[in-house]
């Protein structure tokens, strides 16, 4: 019983420690409405690592796909386009988007990234079993009394801080900047589960 108290407390920290979330931390929205339904989207993710461009992309149109919308990513319609690199010429590369039928924008970018260190408080009760004379049977009885035995466990993260960007192409210059979204990503576990959940979390705060 002891043992199972020990593995319990043990899984505990691991599950708090081992899990990747993504969750929104701040929303600014103009005053403009979307009309996702009505235009097209182009996805894009800026980074220098190609498999995560690729995985971010893919992972966030496929879900706007799924929710009835028209969308494509940037390294799919735009091969030869490197989010990375600053133009030098933003008319024309509004004007390139919008020949091609992209009329909305949604650029996600690495704003941040925060080591920090947590200490995390679990109670593992230990069972001890003691036993008395029983003068009524006349025998030794036992019974168990359990006592809370705290630990402290250390352990350290990384936070990364996600901005997206939401424009709309059709408005005047000054007006195309429509929405940003503010995302924390605490402890990654992998690429795969980060982007789906990042790509469930984007959709979830632009969908009507």
């Amino acid at each position: 019983m002891k043992n199972v108290f020990r593995v319990l407390g043990i899984l505990t920290v691991f599950l708090l420690t081992s899990c990747s979330t993504v969750k929104v931390t701040d929303v600014w929205e103009g005053s403009k409405s979307l009309d996702l339904d009505k235009k097209k989207i182009l996805v894009v993710s800026k980074t220098d690592k190609k498999s995560v461009r690729l995985r971010f992309e893919n992972n966030l149109t496929s879900l706007l796909n799924e929710n009835n919308l028209t969308a494509i990513s940037s390294f799919q319609k735009f091969p030869d386009l490197d989010p990375m690199k600053k133009t030098d010429n933003d008319k024309a590369l509004v004007k390139r988007l919008l020949e091609n039928d992209i009329q909305i924008v949604i650029l996600s970018q690495l704003i941040d990234s925060k080591n920090y260190r947590e200490t995390i408080e679990t109670n593992t009760p230990i069972a001890r079993f003691h036993t008395y004379y029983d003068p009524r049977y006349r025998r030794f009885r036992g019974f168990y009394t359990y006592h809370n035995n705290y630990t402290y466990h250390e352990y350290t993260g990384i936070k990364h801080i996600i901005e997206t960007i939401i424009y709309d192409l059709t408005l005047p210059k000054n007006e195309q900047l429509v929405s940003i979204i503010s995302l924390e990503v605490d402890n990654p576990k992998s690429i795969s589960t980060t982007s789906s959940d990042f790509a469930k979390q984007i959709v979830k705060n632009i969908m009507p």
